[in-house]
This record gives C-alpha cells, structure tokens and sequence, in this order.
C-alpha cells in the first residue's frame, strides 16, 4: 500500500508539469524606432564688417549685436515682439546690431552674421560659437542665439547671449511654422571683434574663421 501511495503522488505531479508547459508561449512584438534629424546650419546672411579695418597691428573693430541699424524682425526668425510670455533678456523688443566701435567707431553700420541652425521642432539643443584659428587676424564672436526655453510649443522667446567657446545648454528649437522661419528651427546672431594680428597691407581682403557647433541634448 505504502507502494501504490507513492505511485499516485508520482503520477500527480507529472500531470501538472505537463499542464503548466501547455500554457507556454513565445510573442514576438515588432518596436519601431526614428531617429531625430539631422542638425544643419546655414547661413541667411553673412557677417560682413565693410572696408573699416586699419592696418596697424593689434588695431582692434567691435560689431554690437544689441545696437545699431542692421538687423530685422525676419533675421531673428521670428517676432520677439509677439511673445506670449517673457520678454527679450537683453531689454529689448526689436532687434538691433551692426554698430561698431573701437579702432572702427564711426563707420557705417556693419552687418551682423545670421545663421540658421535645423533641427528638430521642440528639441532640445547644445550650441557652441567659438574663435576659429587666428591668421592675419583673429575673430572673437559675440552675439546671442534665439531660444524657446521659456514656454516650448508658445510663442514665447528669448535671446539667449552666448561665450565665445563655451557650450549653451538647454537651447529648445521652436516648435511652428511662422511668418520667417520652419518648425524646428534658431537663429545664431554673430557680432563680435576683430583683431589685427599684424600689420595689413592696403587693398587687400583678408579672411578669418568662426566655429557653430551643434549637438542634441
């Protein structure tokens, strides 16, 4: 009897093993992935100082971003002056830039770099304006980049002031279509100043270089 006993807890067991293996099963489920787009730049207008450099060494030209003539509503991609919320944090409504100063004041308005970088609408961004390799001259840039961090998805914006070299976190890409510029989209406005790295020979033209870096967050 004790025989038989066993036999039945035996033949139990086997029984449920097999009936949990029944209920097994493999799915195989499909994830689709995109990727964001790719980040461009590119330029809407290039900056151009004019015929104001002296010939002295270390003669210095400064390009404001903030006064003067030469800058437009349509150059900044938008209208800060429609902002929902938020105000501009260098105090002011429209856009103004291209005085220059230093071993230049007086001359004419310059025109101030406009740079358009795409990307994705409502991304989050990291943007790097940096001097690129000195030659005969040496470019530092300043100027600010437009950003809608402070109310993503509105039409809120602000001008964000960048570092010659330093990384600005947290730019956000706008996220409509409007009257000047794609979804998606900044604005890099690029002043700054010029350095004579030695003495320049008259009637010549002389080129510099400037880095936009761009990266997502």
């Amino acid at each position: 009897m004790k025989t038989l006993n066993l036999l039945k807890k035996s033949a139990i067991v086997s029984l449920l093993t097999t009936a949990s293996l029944a209920q097994a099963t493999d799915v195989t489920v499909p994830l689709v992935f995109e990727t964001v787009p790719e980040i461009t730049v590119t330029n809407v207008k290039d900056i151009d100082f004019g015929n104001v450099l002296t010939l002295s060494q270390a003669d210095e030209c400064v390009m404001s971003t903030s006064a003067g003539g030469s800058l437009l509503v349509s150059d900044e991609g938008f209208d800060v002056d429609a902002s929902a919320t938020g105000a501009p944090d260098d105090g002011t409504t429209d856009p103004a830039g291209g005085e220059l100063s230093s071993d230049c004041l007086g001359a004419a308005d310059a025109q101030p770099g406009v740079y358009e970088i795409s990307s994705s609408p409502g991304a989050t961004i990291s943007v790097t304006v940096a001097a690129g390799a000195a030659t005969e001259i040496l470019f530092e840039p300043a100027g600010y980049i437009t950003d809608f961090a402070n109310n993503p998805g509105t039409a809120a914006q602000i001008r964000n002031a960048f570092v010659d070299g330093v990384a600005d976190t947290g730019i956000v890409a706008s996220g409509a279509l409007n009257a000047f510029s794609a979804a998606g989209t900044n604005r890099v406005i690029v002043g700054g100043k010029i350095t004579n790295q030695q003495a320049l020979t008259a009637e010549q033209s002389y080129t510099t270089t400037f880095d936009i870096n761009v990266v997502y967050q």
